[in-house]
């Protein structure tokens, strides 16, 4: 019984650990897994990730003290427009 406790907290240590890395980054576990194929469906460079808002403030939203965007970093501030990256803005502007 003491072994099976042990193994059960070590695996949920381990999960609480990466779950709260991945708050950090501003990432869900879909994201993490899947990143290159996402990124790459929305032509986005391999490492970006679009709804990080950084170490501090990505725990502000998720434990409720800050509202959640709920839109890419890029798009923040246009809500009901037409919001592309800034990156394509500027080579459709040329």
């Amino acid at each position: 019984c003491a072994a099976f406790c042990g193994l059960t907290g070590l695996a949920s240590i381990t999960l609480l650990a990466f779950q709260l890395a991945l708050v950090l980054r501003g990432e869900t576990t879909w994201e993490r897994l899947k990143r290159h194929h996402l990124n790459a469906a929305a032509q986005l460079p391999p490492d970006e990730r679009p709804y990080d808002r950084g170490p501090r403030r990505n725990i502000a939203i998720f434990c409720g003290c800050e509202a959640d965007p709920g839109v890419p970093k890029w798009c923040e501030g246009n809500q009901g427009k037409l919001a592309i990256r800034p990156a394509a803005a500027a080579a459709a502007a040329q």
